[in-house]
């Protein structure tokens, strides 16, 4: 069992922005070399190999709406943890509101200005 645990890494990060590039997944394969899963939010790059290695990606979809809650509610547990940089996108209050107040509020200053999909985003970057 030990031994499985160091094939397999869950690899969170505390910025939301933050990329697991090829240059990390590199490090991560030299330092484990027998890793042989990685589970992340912060995988946007998709390289066919790895240290010579081929990559089998895949992905788990769920629907919008529960992605967004999910978003919210990691949002108010951790929200304290948060950078102001990050904390100041947010509402005022945002760890203590009602779920469905924080999503109506945080909608409200969010899609005025632009169309509301943070998941197409890492895929899309519509500033450049």
């Amino acid at each position: 069992m030990q031994e499985e645990i160091h094939k397999r890494l869950l690899a969170p990060h505390s910025d939301s922005c933050f990329v697991l590039t090829r240059e990390i997944l590199e490090q991560l394969l030299a330092i484990n070399p027998r890793l042989s899963s990685i589970t992340s939010h912060h995988l946007r790059s998709f390289p066919l190999s790895i240290c010579g290695r081929p990559t089998f990606l895949i992905t788990l979809l769920r629907k919008p709406e529960d992605g967004f809650i999910s978003q919210l509610r990691h949002l108010q547990r951790k929200f304290s943890l948060f950078p102001p940089e990050v904390r100041r996108h947010w509402p005022n209050g945002t760890a203590g509101l009602p779920l469905r107040e924080l999503a109506r509020q945080f909608l409200d200053l969010v899609t005025p200005n632009q169309d509301f999909c943070p998941q197409t985003r890492f895929f899309v970057d519509r500033t450049s």
